[in-house]
């Protein structure tokens, strides 16, 4: 009986594919058949530890880039197939505006990649009667910030509810696929709602609901576990990964730090307006 054929391994180049980790102080009970969902806000309080989250437009806006669905009652019919159970989902309009989630993977220049995720139907129920949603996947150069892919939308349209004693519209997940050619040692991954700003009649925000997006995956064209592990520059991808994760904690720590210095100034804006001397605290 012959040896069976050895299969191929490719290397996930994607941290977190996901969106399992996070940190969040806050969480906010049931959005029809989601359990628990977060609102992610520009703070030190919420953030990913290999994801960034970022408005489409409106960059000084107190409203949410993206919203995490955490829990979920059903979640064999609310994940994709092959999704961990349990794997969150990221709804790309939070509350508000249009956002979007990206990250930077290490590459090899003139190497084939092909990233795929899923899209799926926004499951808020204030979704419910959306009709279509959808969303664009952007492969950009690290450094020149070209798009390295062609123009990628997917739609999923609205067919039911989940439970039809409950909300939550069926997330209809599709997966979508594109390739791209590497041209540097740095590619970002970048995937942004495309529903288009809807205005809500009650808040007049821009955004009322955005398709949902999880189980994003980069891998190397035809890649092995026997291809070489170094790239156009020498570096070894390993310590790559060192230095972004290390180039996200420094942003963090910046982040962090203006908010400090921006509760300071509040405080000090405060005591000078009321004439509160600092004795009198």
């Amino acid at each position: 009986m012959p040896a069976p054929e050895k299969t191929s391994t490719e290397t996930e180049l994607v941290r977190d594919p996901w969106l399992k980790q996070f940190h969040t102080k806050q969480g906010t009970p049931r959005s029809g058949d989601v359990t628990r969902y977060v609102d992610f806000r520009y703070s030190w309080v919420d953030y990913f530890e290999h994801w960034e989250a970022y408005y489409l437009a409106r960059e000084d806006s107190a409203d949410i880039p993206v919203t995490v669905h955490l829990e979920f009652d059903y979640p064999e019919l609310m994940l994709p197939p092959g999704a961990p159970e349990d794997a969150k989902v990221v709804d790309l309009n939070g509350w508000g505006n249009q956002g979007y989630i990206q990250q930077g993977i290490p590459t090899t220049k003139g190497a084939h990649y092909r990233l795929s995720y899923w899209v799926g139907f926004d499951m808020h129920e204030l979704a419910k009667g959306g009709k279509k949603m959808a969303a664009r996947g952007y492969v950009l150069d690290g450094y020149s910030k070209k798009e390295l892919n062609e123009k990628t939308v997917t739609v999923v349209h609205e067919n039911g509810t989940v439970n039809s004693k409950n909300k939550s519209p069926k997330p209809n997940w599709k997966k979508t696929e594109t390739t791209f050619t590497a041209q540097s040692a740095l590619t970002i991954i970048r995937l942004v709602d495309w529903t288009g700003p809807e205005k809500d009649p009650g808040t007049k925000r821009d955004g009322i609901i955005g398709a949902d997006v999880t189980g994003i995956s980069v891998r190397k064209a035809g890649s092995s576990d026997d291809d070489d592990n170094q790239d156009d520059t020498g570096k070894d991808r390993e310590q790559l990964r060192k230095e972004l994760e290390e180039c996200r904690k420094n942003c963090q720590r910046k982040a962090d730090d203006a908010y400090r210095e921006g509760r300071k100034d509040a405080w000090k804006d405060a005591w000078k307006r009321y004439k509160i001397n600092k004795g009198d605290q």
